[in-house]
C-alpha cells in the first residue's frame, strides 16, 4: 500500500512540475504577443521567477535527502548532498539577482577578458560550468541507488552543459530576430536542465522516504 502511494506521490511530483513550467512559459509568450520574447531573454522576467523557483525547490528536495542521510548514519553522502544543495542555493540566488551578469558587466567586460568565441567577460559562465563538472564524479554516488535518477541527473548535466555553451557564444554581430530566438531557445534548454535536476532528487528523496516506512 505505501509504496503505490509514493508511486503515486512521484508521478505527481514529476508531472506537476512540467505541466506547471509548460503552462507557465505558454502564458507569459501569448501574454507579451507579438513582442513574445521580451519575458524571455531579458534578465529579472517572470521567466527568471521560475527558474529561481525551481532551483530553490532543487536546492530544497537536496538539504532534506542531506538531513536523510544524516539519520541513515552516512557521512560522506551527507557531505555531497549538503554541498550540491548550497550550489543550487548559489545558483537559485545567483538566478534571482543576475549576480553573474553584474560580476561579468561591471568587473570582466570592462577588461575584456575573454575567449575566441565569447563576449567580453561570459568566462564567468565557462568557469561556473567548469567547476560544477569537477565535482560531477562525486554527485554521481548520490544517485547510484537508484538509476532513474541517475539518468536524470546526467540528462539535466547534459542540457545544463548545452546551455552554457549557447550561452557562452558571441552573438552581438547576428540580427535582433536571430539574437531572440538564439537566447530564447537557451532559456528553454536551461529550464529543461532545472526540471530534470528537480525530478531527479525528488526521485532519490521519495525513494528514501520509501525506505522509511518500509522499515515500520
Amino acid at each position: 500500500m505505501i509504496e503505490k502511494k509514493i508511486k503515486r506521490i512521484e508521478k505527481i511530483g514529476i508531472i506537476l512540475p512540467i505541466a506547471f513550467s509548460i503552462l507557465f512559459i505558454f502564458f507569459i509568450i501569448v501574454a507579451q504577443y507579438p513582442e513574445w520574447w521580451k519575458w524571455i531573454v531579458f534578465e529579472l522576467t517572470p521567466l527568471t521567477w521560475l527558474e529561481s523557483t525551481l532551483l530553490f525547490t532543487i536546492f530544497l528536495t537536496a538539504a532534506v535527502n542531506a538531513f536523510f542521510s544524516y539519520l541513515e548514519n552516512d557521512k560522506t553522502k551527507t557531505i555531497l548532498w549538503s554541498i550540491l544543495a548550497f550550489s543550487f542555493f548559489l545558483l537559485a540566488f545567483d538566478e534571482r539577482f543576475a549576480i553573474h551578469e553584474r560580476i561579468r558587466d561591471r568587473f570582466l567586460a570592462p577588461k575584456d577578458i575573454s575567449l575566441p568565441w565569447t563576449s567580453p567577460g561570459d568566462v564567468v559562465l565557462i568557469f561556473a560550468a567548469i567547476t560544477g563538472l569537477s565535482f560531477l564524479p562525486l554527485f554521481l554516488k548520490l544517485f547510484k541507488e537508484r538509476k532513474a535518477a541517475l539518468v536524470l541527473f546526467l540528462c539535466g548535466v547534459g542540457m545544463a552543459a548545452l546551455s552554457v555553451i549557447i550561452d557562452s557564444f558571441n552573438v552581438e554581430n547576428q540580427s535582433v530576430s536571430y539574437q531572440q530566438w538564439e537566447q530564447t531557445i537557451e532559456e528553454m534548454i536551461e529550464t529543461s536542465a532545472m526540471l530534470l535536476f528537480l525530478e531527479s532528487v525528488f526521485l532519490i528523496f521519495t525513494q528514501k522516504l520509501k525506505t522509511v516506512f518500509l522499515k515500520k
